[in-house]
């Protein structure tokens, strides 16, 4: 595959290569699935007749463009995750593709109103709540309308092991009541109300009723830019229904909070604030530094860690990275001054995320998001190891206080 880079905003993307695509159902409700467990404990989302739909879309856009193969998909309760590869030029651009998969869920959902929403997914459906966590369920995920991409014959890796405790305790949770007991106050006086002329539909309309907006209204396309980040990007799609699991059960470690003061800075926060109350060890390896000098001072900030300290910095270069991932791979608590800032949709990814939800983590940032900038310059990277190094020496001082 030729290798191609992040396109100016307002250029066409035509030329081969791969792309992330992810759209978000209107006013994030969730439509398309429910979170549920199956009996061997692995989440998944059971599909909605809509969210059904909108796969089948998906896996129908080759007829429309022969040049482009679907790698892998995920249905999530209010969004949708698509890999594709454009393995030859396209007559239009890619936008102009994700605009007709748009146009064709729209229509799959139209006529599912139409209807009534019936099963015309062609799959299983879901109880239509969208809302909390199944735990446990006699019926198994439906197979993926697409299998999943290997690039080589190895088998595909085990699930992760959920660091989530059990619901309940471990015990079997009791399904809810037939006629749940209403909180609200009786409608029409307390009078029998006719039922409706069509059974309501297992994808509830927006606005009201009817189909008056798009099925989504946020739409993000992501271009792969190394050959490194295609094994990345199918495991973050397919580890989506963990994901949301996790972040279900943990919700004050992955909430994002805003305005926080420290160190003379205002800064954004993911994760365990109770981290800033522990001895704090700023990380900032020297470019002046012989490969010696270097791999010293790595071992000293894992010593470090290991006798309670929390490791502090951006972690920009390849010898910072590399503490970051012994870091993860030992277990050893990380506050990580992000590059990026945190959007309003920000979540950790990868080791990130698995250490987010241990608590291993917290994720700061003391400047907005813009994905839009896709280098860091020398002055950024200067602001974010002093800040490290206040946050070490503000923190540090306070607990030598008696």
């Amino acid at each position: 595959m030729d290798a191609f880079e992040w396109k100016p905003v307002g250029e066409s993307w035509r030329g081969t290569g791969i792309y992330l695509l992810t759209l978000v159902v209107q006013g994030r409700k969730p439509l398309l699935g429910s979170l549920a467990i199956t009996l061997e404990g692995k989440p998944y989302v059971r599909r909605t007749a809509l969210g059904m739909a909108v796969a089948d879309e998906f896996l129908h856009i080759d007829s429309h463009y022969p040049q482009v193969k679907t790698l892998v998909f995920q249905v999530m309760p209010d969004h949708f995750h698509g890999v594709i590869h454009v393995q030859q030029e396209l007559p239009v651009s890619v936008r102009v593709l994700v605009r007709g998969f748009k146009q064709g869920c729209n229509r799959r959902w139209q006529e599912l109103q139409d209807h009534g929403g019936g099963d015309r997914g062609g799959g299983e459906r879901g109880d239509g709540s969208g809302d909390g966590i199944a735990a446990q369920t006699t019926q198994r995920p439906p197979q993926d309308l697409h299998p999943p991409l290997h690039t080589s014959a190895a088998p595909a890796p085990a699930a992760p092991v959920s660091l989530v405790p059990p619901l309940n305790g471990g015990e079997p949770v009791a399904p809810p009541s037939s006629s749940p007991v209403s909180l609200a106050p009786p409608l029409n006086g307390g009078k029998p109300i006719a039922p409706p002329s069509a059974p309501a539909s297992l994808a509830p309309p927006l606005n009201g009723g009817g189909c008056e907006g798009p099925l989504f209204d946020d739409t993000h396309l992501r271009s792969l830019v190394h050959r490194g980040q295609l094994t990345a990007m199918l495991d973050y799609v397919r580890d989506n229904p963990r994901r949301l699991f996790l972040k279900r059960g943990l919700p004050e470690l992955f909430r994002i909070r805003r305005g926080l003061q420290a160190a003379e800075a205002t800064l954004d926060a993911v994760g365990n604030l109770s981290l800033l109350q522990r001895p704090l060890m700023a990380v900032h390896c020297r470019r002046a530094w012989n490969d010696e000098e270097t791999r010293a001072y790595q071992n000293r900030c894992i010593l470090t860690a290991r006798a309670g300290a929390v490791l502090t910095g951006a972690f920009i270069s390849k010898a910072e990275k590399a503490i970051l991932d012994q870091a993860h791979r030992e277990g050893l608590p990380v506050i990580h001054l992000l590059t990026d800032g945190i959007a309003t949709c920000h979540k950790p990814v990868g080791k990130d995320f698995d250490a987010c939800a241990a608590g291993l983590l917290l994720q700061l940032s003391p400047w907005p998001s813009d994905w839009h900038t896709k280098t860091l310059s020398r002055d950024q990277c200067q602001r974010l190891n002093a800040l490290a190094e206040r946050l070490a020496a503000t923190h540090n001082q306070q607990l030598q206080q008696p």
